[in-house]
């Protein structure tokens, strides 16, 4: 487990998963679809409990000339602080694997008991699990 300090907001824009876990694809696929992939842009997911439903968002962070496109998507920003993290490799051969990690890091002394499951993914392979600290 490590610490990484994300240095500034980052502003995202979300497609809501329709149910989770089984919503997760979609939403992602449909996020990635808007906003293509160029070689800067961030892709993350988000989740937190609400009135006993996870609710998860597929999110990309906002880029110059996104403006035009937002129509109907909602905006979320992850806030700058300290976040516990944890990497997984290679999560398509395990997805369980994101699960077992937020379930080590929800269960740290340390964490934000107002703030949610972040999920940054590095690249096709690899995430980055994150928590917020108080």
């Amino acid at each position: 487990m490590k610490v990484i300090k994300i240095q500034e907001d980052i502003v995202t824009l979300t497609v809501k998963a329709k149910s989770f876990p089984q919503g997760i694809g979609e939403a992602h696929q449909t996020i990635r679809r808007l906003f293509p992939l160029p070689n800067h842009r961030r892709y993350f997911g988000m989740s937190w409990p609400e009135k006993g439903v996870i609710i998860y968002k597929a999110a990309t962070e906002m880029l110059m000339g996104d403006d035009e496109k937002v129509t109907g998507i909602e905006k979320f920003v992850i806030k700058k602080g300290d976040y516990l993290s944890l990497k997984v490799t290679d999560f398509s051969k395990n997805p369980m694997a994101i699960s077992d990690a937020f379930d080590q890091l929800i269960h740290q002394p340390t964490i934000d008991p107002h703030g949610y499951c972040l999920e940054w993914y590095q690249n096709k392979t690899d995430v980055l699990c994150l928590v917020k600290t108080v």
